[in-house]
């Protein structure tokens, strides 16, 4: 049995093992970094840890939305560094057996920019598509994280 943490982006449901998240917070201002990929929003300060923030609308190539009050930002432990994603909201963390996750169709697996979708999970006609977070955080960005704290 696995806890995923559920979220969405649009309409769509995506989820993250529970295992990598350090703690889901309300939106809250951004300060930019130049030189930065377009979907590296920039960093935060929480409670005096600076963690950088992917928005994964930028990153999965979806049409960027208003920030509301349903907007989290998910703090996830990395390989290297903690980095924090901004989601439409998160809508729950459910208990989901090995028999339900299904590898990704391999139209989604063989292309490279999808290689960080871990699987598909079958949860009562739902449809959420589990992320590998080491995987959607790259070297390179690890690379840059590290220059970006280091500065």
């Amino acid at each position: 049995m696995r806890q995923i943490v559920v979220f969405k982006l649009g309409k769509e449901e995506y989820g993250i093992d529970i295992i990598k998240v350090v703690e889901i917070v309300h939106h809250q201002e951004i300060r930019k970094v130049p030189e930065t990929p377009n979907y590296i929003e920039g960093i935060v300060n929480l409670r005096g840890d600076i963690y950088p923030i992917y928005n994964l609308r930028t990153r999965f190539n979806m049409k960027s939305e208003q920030i509301d009050e349903d907007t989290k930002i998910i703090i996830i432990k990395g390989e290297e560094t903690d980095v924090g994603f901004i989601v439409d909201n998160v809508s729950e963390i459910l208990n989901i057996s090995e028999s339900e996750i299904e590898d990704a169709p391999s139209i989604i697996a063989s292309r490279t920019e999808q290689e960080y979708i871990s699987g598909v999970a079958k949860e009562e006609g739902r449809m959420i598509v589990l992320l590998d977070i080491d995987k959607l955080v790259s070297d390179s960005d690890q690379n840059l994280i590290k220059k970006m704290l280091e500065e």
